[in-house]
C-alpha cells in the first residue's frame, strides 16, 4: 500500500533553514538530491541523504535541528509522492510569484541535486547508477537534466507576449523534469526492491 502524501516544507522556510544551518546547498537542490538517491535506495534513502546533506553542519547547533527537522518532512513526503505516482509528485521550486528567473535558476539546481543524489544512492552499491542508465530512456533524461543545469533566462526587457512565452516554456520545462524524475523511479524497482516500507530518517 502506498504512503499517505504529505505536504512538503515550504520553499522559503527551507531555504532559510538550511542557511541558518550553514548547509551550502539550497532548498530545491536537497530536494532533488533526495529523489535522486531514492532512486537507488528507496525508503532507506533518507539515512544516508540526511547524513550527507548535514555532514557540513554542527549536528549539536539548534539550526541543524530545524534544517534536520524540515529535511525529515522532505524525505517522508518526497517518498510518498514518488510511490504515488506523477498525480501526487511535485517539485519544490520557489512559488509563482518569484521571478521567473529565480525559478528557472531552482529549476537548473534541482535537476543537479538529483544527479548528485543519484551517485548518493550509489555508495555501496557498486555498479547499481550504472544499471539506472543502461535505458535508453534514462540516458536520455540524464542528457537532458545535465543540459537543463546549465538553463538561464534573462525577461529584463520582454514584452507581455514574450514573457507570456516565457512562462509557457518554463511550465513546459519543469513538467517535463517532474514526470521525467518519476519515470527514472519507476523503471528502477527493480534495483532497490520492495520500497513500500516506510522512509527511515
Amino acid at each position: 500500500m502506498a504512503m499517505a502524501v504529505g505536504v512538503l516544507p515550504d520553499f522559503a522556510e527551507l531555504t532559510l533553514a538550511l542557511e541558518f544551518a550553514g548547509i551550502s546547498v539550497g532548498a530545491a537542490e536537497v530536494h532533488g538530491s533526495f529523489c535522486g538517491a531514492a532512486v537507488l535506495l528507496g525508503p532507506h534513502a533518507g539515512v544516508v541523504w540526511l547524513k550527507e546533506t548535514l555532514a557540513e553542519c554542527d549536528p549539536q547547533a539548534a539550526q541543524a535541528a530545524e534544517a534536520a527537522k524540515l529535511l525529515g518532512q522532505v524525505a517522508l513526503t518526497s517518498f510518498a509522492m514518488l510511490e504515488g505516482g506523477q498525480m501526487d509528485f511535485r517539485l519544490l521550486l520557489p512559488p509563482d510569484d518569484e521571478s521567473l528567473h529565480d525559478r528557472t535558476e531552482n529549476l537548473a539546481m534541482w535537476c543537479q541535486g538529483f544527479m548528485h543524489g543519484i551517485a548518493i544512492g550509489n555508495q555501496g552499491e557498486g555498479q547499481a547508477a550504472a544499471k539506472v542508465l543502461e535505458s535508453e530512456v534514462a540516458k536520455e533524461i540524464v542528457a537532458d537534466f545535465t543540459e537543463i543545469t546549465r538553463a538561464a533566462v534573462d525577461v529584463e526587457d520582454a514584452d507581455a507576449a514574450e514573457l507570456n512565452q516565457a512562462e509557457n516554456e518554463f511550465f513546459e520545462l519543469s513538467e517535463y523534469v517532474r514526470i521525467s524524475a518519476q519515470l527514472v523511479f519507476e523503471d528502477s524497482v527493480d534495483l532497490r526492491g520492495n520500497s513500500s516500507s516506510d522512509v527511515k530518517h
